[in-house]
């Protein structure tokens, strides 16, 4: 009798860890990351998006996150997770004939793209018209055109 009481502190322990880890959310992804939600105006393709997280690394091109994902729909949500940076940059383009490259006429793009905070644009965009302070919102809306 005196070796299973024993054993029942460890075995609480053990039941009460099990209980704290049932209780956590299983879906973490909202509290620690920031969902990107694209609105895109036709289907087909890929969409490729890129997270710059500071100036230097926008101007050189220079993504701290990259992702691809199947064109098929005309909305898409994305979750960046763990940015540590508390500004950040959005810039993405709807690649239609597969090549993986943004094709343009002269420097004009031929195909749809979108940056954060959506700019109306006559030159290249400059770091400050399209960054995000990740701390003013949870979820930042990119129209590709």
């Amino acid at each position: 009798m005196n070796h299973i009481i024993r054993y029942i502190p460890a075995t609480l322990i053990l039941f009460l860890l099990f209980l704290a880890g049932c209780s956590t959310p299983k879906n973490t992804r909202t509290q620690t990351g920031i969902e990107l939600v694209f609105h895109l105006q036709r289907t087909g393709g890929n969409l490729m998006i890129a997270v710059f997280d500071n100036p230097g690394n926008f101007k050189m091109r220079k993504p701290v996150r990259t992702h691809k994902v199947p064109a098929d729909r005309k909305q898409i949500n994305w979750v960046v997770e763990n940015l540590e940076s508390p500004t950040f940059a959005v810039m993405c383009y709807q690649d239609l004939n597969g090549n993986a490259m943004l094709d343009r006429e002269g420097y004009i793009p031929v195909e749809p793209w979108g940056m954060s905070n959506n700019p109306v644009l006559t030159a290249p965009p400059e770091w400050n018209q399209i960054a995000v302070n990740r701390n003013q919102t949870s979820n930042i809306h990119i129209n590709v055109q």
